[in-house]
């Protein structure tokens, strides 16, 4: 999850998703969101949620502080 910090304070579980997806040479849509979304929830916690264009606003999360040390 330390991985995630290059996103900054916050971010979404798409942007999350990519991060992950070019550390592993993958396109980031061959990454199940499901699966990753299940997985990643154990090391962040939902800290805000934004309208970021048509439909249901973004949530967005920060990485847990026991997992940056």
């Amino acid at each position: 999850p330390r991985v995630l910090t290059i996103l900054g304070e916050s971010f979404t579980i798409t942007e999350a998703r990519k991060v992950f997806a070019k550390f592993l040479g993958l396109d980031y849509k061959k990454i199940d969101h499901s699966n990753f979304k299940k997985d990643l929830l154990k090391f962040v916690k939902e800290v805000d949620e934004r309208p970021t264009g048509v439909g249901r606003p973004s949530k967005f999360y920060a990485v847990d502080s026991p997992y940056l040390t």
